[in-house]
């Protein structure tokens, strides 16, 4: 379609009637994404007698996001960025202190955070590699689990490979790829990008369920003196006592996962990675020994992520603050040992805001 004229443009609005058929009429005559989004926004405006003026205002292109990250767009919302750290990590790829965009409308939350991070200052977190999986996933009546099998078996015999769904018909199959700490072949895999070549063998998909991803199992430890703890008003034996309390509730009421969960959530929301990962995420274990010194806390994690990330699933708010931790493109690597890094800050956080007694 060639450019639409302003007259074009008033005929248009002028036509903006009242059922869902007649705005999709209206867009198939547009062939400008941001000129959609626009009409799209005064169509229920119009309808629902409502002003969305604050939602329209946007920096965000949509011509560019359209299908990336954007679909059919009235406009968008703006979220608060919090920058919290430094937090000092010590990891098979991430070394030295952090800071860290988490993008949240949970002021409680990142206060949360920010105790964490004050009570974990001037120690590390030591961050581990215990296992890596590569999933995979194919909804055609072709044999691709054995085709991938006999490529990764040529390459690499001491990857793992597991295959589900030959025996229901192959509809779908799930193909994982799996292996053992410290993962030097599957990191390399995603370094190198190989894993895009084994996606390519399965040909793409747009149902998100069957999004090829990859998980990272990380076992996390930090060291905390108790003369820390009492620089901070909080008593050893008081996070003892939260930490059992909160060990006696699981049966009833684990809130402490979803919260976790809930920070790497708006981890990744701030650096452009869909949040569905973060609820594929999983946490295994939260554990605390207590000793004449201080405490010595802990977290096994399975941290769920894309194998890869483009530019064009970024915003350039994306790219921005993903710019304090890293340059260029997203690292999932480097992104599996913050995200895990923060589930413990907010572990950390949760049992001293509880053992300090704040209401």
């Amino acid at each position: 379609m060639g450019q639409i004229s302003n007259e074009d443009i008033k005929k248009i609005f002028e036509e903006i009637g009242e059922s869902d058929e007649t705005l999709r009429e209206l867009e198939k005559k547009l062939d400008n994404e941001n000129l959609a989004a626009l009409v799209r926004r005064k169509f229920f405006e119009k309808r629902l007698g409502i002003s969305l003026s604050a939602t329209g205002s946007s920096i965000l292109d949509f011509v560019d996001t359209e299908g990336s990250i954007s679909y059919r767009p009235i406009g968008a919302i703006q979220v608060p960025v919090t920058i919290i750290g430094p937090i000092d990590i010590e990891g098979e790829i991430v070394h030295g202190p952090k800071y860290i965009p988490l993008s949240s409308i949970y002021p409680a939350l990142m206060e949360t955070m920010d105790l964490g991070v004050s009570i974990s200052h001037n120690t590390k977190i030591v961050v581990k590699t215990e296992k890596c999986w590569i999933r995979l996933f194919n909804i055609c009546r072709q044999e691709k689990c054995s085709q991938i099998e006999s490529v990764i078996r040529a390459k690499n015999k001491k990857l793992h490979i597991l295959c589900y769904g030959r025996e229901s018909g192959g509809l779908v199959e799930t193909i994982l790829i799996g292996e053992a700490a410290p993962c030097q072949i599957i990191k390399s895999m995603i370094t190198n990008g190989e894993i895009g070549e084994l996606v390519k063998m399965i040909g793409p998909t747009k149902i998100p369920i069957l999004a090829p991803y990859i998980t990272l199992d990380y076992k996390l430890s930090i060291f905390i003196p108790r003369l820390t703890l009492s620089s901070a008003g909080i008593g050893q034996s008081e996070i003892v006592k939260t930490y059992n309390a909160l060990e006696n509730m699981k049966g009833i009421d684990n809130s402490i996962i979803p919260i976790t969960l809930g920070v790497l959530t708006s981890f990744y929301l701030s650096i452009g990675i869909k949040p569905e990962y973060a609820l594929r995420s999983e946490i295994r274990k939260y554990y605390l020994i207590s000793g004449f010194r201080g405490l010595r806390l802990g977290l096994d994690i399975r941290i769920a992520l894309p194998y890869a990330v483009s530019k064009s699933e970024q915003t350039i708010i994306n790219r921005e603050l993903y710019s304090i931790i890293d340059g260029g493109r997203i690292n999932p690597l480097i992104v599996g040992e913050l995200a895990s890094s923060l589930a413990l800050i907010s572990y950390i956080g949760e049992l001293a805001m509880i053992a300090r007694g704040a209401p």
